[in-house]
Order: structure tokens, then C-alpha cells, then sequence
């Protein structure tokens, strides 16, 4: 059944003008993503996924090009779209700070701040980041 989704998702990736709110939901699951996950990827809320895959609100063109390209990532196995994306998301949860830069040696730099160095595991972890599948077979 993997090779089946995957040439299907390839088909919706590739040949299709615009996504379906069943097809965009079926590269969702695909994704392994839950429409939080999603949602925090886009920059947008579950409520609105689910209106785009219920067909009852358009999908926005930026958010279904983001979905075309983070699947074509995932059956690459390379994460150089979703991990950044990943960091923008993450950036969402934090508080505003103030920018504040010092000149040492090496040139101007951030001075780094105490939360950098504790492990902060986001709650979007879980439901964000999408399994990878091997490059060959069926998988």
C-alpha cells in the first residue's frame, strides 16, 4: 500500500493545478502530521486546516505549495524545507525579546541567553515533523 500512496501523492505533487480538500488531507496524513501540526507549519490555526479539508474554506495558495513541498521532502528523506519551518514555528511559541548585540573578537554576536542552553522541547515536536520514507522500494 506505501507504493500506491506514494505514486499517488507524486501524481497530486506534480500534476495536479490545484488541491482538493480530501487530497490536501491525504498528503496531511501522509505526512504523518496532525492538522495542529499543520497548522503550526503554515503559520495558520486547526480551525482552518479543517475548513480547507472539509472543501468549506479554499485552501490558500501559499499553504498548498508549502504542502507540495515539504511532501516532495519527505519521500526525498532530506529535511532543508520542514526544518526551517520549523524554527519560524517554534518562534511563534516564544515571547518577544529585545535584540541585543556585543562587539567581541570574533565580530558582532548575540550574546547567548540561558534558555538556549536548556532543552526546550516544543509541544508541536510530536505532531510536527514529518516521518521520512527510504528513496527506493516501496516504502
Amino acid at each position: 500500500m506505501d507504493g500506491l500512496h506514494r505514486a499517488v501523492g507524486q501524481s497530486l505533487t506534480h500534476e495536479k493545478k490545484s488541491l482538493s480538500g480530501r487530497e490536501f488531507r491525504f498528503l496531511r496524513h501522509e505526512l504523518d502530521l496532525s492538522q495542529a501540526g499543520l497548522a503550526a507549519l503554515l503559520g495558520a490555526d486547526a480551525q482552518s486546516v479543517a475548513r480547507w479539508e472539509k472543501g468549506s474554506a479554499k485552501i490558500p495558495g501559499a499553504a498548498e505549495r508549502i504542502m507540495r513541498a515539504v511532501y516532495e521532502e519527505h519521500i526525498g528523506g532530506e529535511q532543508t524545507i520542514s526544518e526551517p519551518l520549523h524554527r519560524f514555528a517554534e518562534l511563534d511559541e516564544t515571547t518577544e525579546q529585545e535584540l541585543s548585540f556585543e562587539d567581541t573578537d570574533e565580530g558582532w554576536r548575540q550574546p547567548k541567553r540561558p534558555e538556549q542552553d536548556r532543552d526546550r522541547s516544543s509541544p508541536l515536536a510530536a505532531g510536527f515533523r514529518p516521518r521520512h520514507c527510504s528513496k527506493g522500494g516501496s516504502g
